[in-house]
């Protein structure tokens, strides 16, 4: 008895190969297509926050009258340590433009616009914004009693 080949193996071997192939193409191309949609959801919070910041930096240069040059670097201090430990880039991007453009507007409308109590509705709203803007309250008194004291080292 002759044995022939059974050509219907080698078929299905690479129907399978085939197969496994198109599973890993379209596993692929859903994860990277998952990892953009993610990328894209973070982009734009990301840059609101890097904007927010860069707009608390600014205020360093807007010192109100009745503040000496130490407290209110004592107070933008405080208020850039807030943004940098509130994480804001978490919160909704439409929350952190809001915050941004209402602290450019006080920026823009006149020097006499910024003041200490610009400073504390800043941080009121970073404790709207995100959790952990809530939870860096904690170091309000601190800030309060060293601008009360002269301000920093």
């Amino acid at each position: 008895m002759t044995v022939t080949p059974n050509n219907d193996y080698a078929e299905t071997k690479t129907d399978r190969h085939l197969r496994v192939n198109a599973i890993a193409i379209t596993t692929i191309a859903i994860l990277c297509g998952a990892g953009y949609y993610k990328y894209q959801q973070w982009r734009e919070p990301y840059r609101e926050d890097l904007a927010l910041h860069a707009v608390i930096r600014r205020l360093a240069d807007h010192r109100p009258a009745d503040m000496t040059p130490k407290q209110w670097e004592s107070a933008v201090g405080w208020t850039n340590n807030l943004h940098c430990n509130s994480l804001t880039f978490l919160a909704p991007a439409e929350s952190i433009r809001k915050l941004r453009l209402y602290i450019e507007n006080k920026l823009a409308e006149n020097e006499n616009s910024i003041d200490i109590e610009t400073i504390h509705l800043i941080w009121d709203l970073y404790a709207n914004l995100c959790p952990a803007g809530k939870r860096y309250q904690r170091f309000r008194k601190l800030m309060t009693d060293e601008i009360e004291s002269g301000g920093g080292n």
